[in-house]
């Protein structure tokens, strides 16, 4: 099963009402306005995937995306691999209270 596979299941699975935020981040390179530009391209591109991917799975959940740029990184930009795993897109779930 792929991971796009189980994170359908699983978003499948949450309660009615639940809201799914896709959340894009990007390294530190470049102008900042230009990597939050980037980070809203790769969100939305994601949510679209996901929602197609889905078809009417997805029907009792709210998706929608942002982009944060390089704002909050996971590791260090000083080395391609710190800035490879900053380069990300993170999949928040908040359920109805």
């Amino acid at each position: 099963m792929t991971d796009k596979a189980r994170l359908v299941d699983y978003l499948a699975n949450q309660p009615a009402g639940s809201e799914v935020l896709i959340v894009g981040f990007t390294d530190s390179v470049g102008e900042f306005d230009s990597n939050l530009n980037l980070s809203r391209q790769r969100a939305g591109q994601v949510a679209e995937e996901i929602a197609d991917f889905a078809g009417s799975r997805l029907a009792k959940v709210a998706i929608s995306s942002i982009g944060f740029g390089e704002i909050a990184p996971v590791n260090c930009n000083e080395e391609e691999d710190g800035r490879r795993i900053n380069r990300r897109v993170e999949v928040w779930v908040k359920s109805p209270t």
